[in-house]
């Protein structure tokens, strides 16, 4: 049986045929360490072909080409603190929206603030020391957080509504 590492957060997983962290969004590896030059899939030591793409892998592969998938680049700033604390809500799928870019990820409700992890490898971190103030959108899966810097982030998440109770419980703190 192979496990399954996340490299951002160290979440390990025996679950076959995963590729994301359930945690944080990011991507899992084998715990060996070994990822699929196609797909970026978890590779288990000893293997021959990725079981996520079918991709032949090890030491006699032929070389493979991957084309990249540029994503656009969300005009992000998060704050310099760092959220940390222990998490209280988790939402593995959810949306950053801004006017050009809709990034997908990982969204985390933390004691000291708000964390979102995109599939692409942004994050954007909101400590409650630097947020101004939250509102709901017009659509109450929508959490609008207006930075003490001027920046204002919008995420779509199920249960808005919760999530925007429990986070402004943490702000009043």
């Amino acid at each position: 049986m192979v496990s399954y590492i996340c490299k951002s957060c160290g979440f390990t997983t025996s679950e076959q045929n995963v590729k994301y962290c359930q945690t944080c969004g990011s991507p899992l590896v084998a715990q060996d360490g070994e990822t699929c030059p196609k797909c970026n899939g978890p590779i288990a030591a000893g293997a021959k072909f990725c079981s996520m793409c079918g991709t032949q892998v090890g030491k006699d592969s032929p070389p493979v080409t991957v084309k990249s998938q540029q994503q656009p680049q969300a005009n992000v700033t998060s704050t310099s603190r760092e959220v940390t604390g222990p998490i209280l809500k988790l939402m593995p799928i959810a949306h950053y929206l801004d006017n050009a870019v809709r990034l997908v990820g990982a969204i985390q409700l933390r004691r000291d603030g708000l964390r979102f992890n995109a599939l692409n490898g942004e994050r954007i971190v909101c400590h409650v020391d630097d947020v101004e103030q939250i509102s709901q959108g017009h659509k109450t899966d929508i959490i609008n957080v207006q930075m003490k810097n001027g920046k204002m982030y919008s995420f779509q998440v199920a249960g808005g509504k919760k999530w925007f109770e429990a986070f402004s419980s943490i702000l009043r703190k």
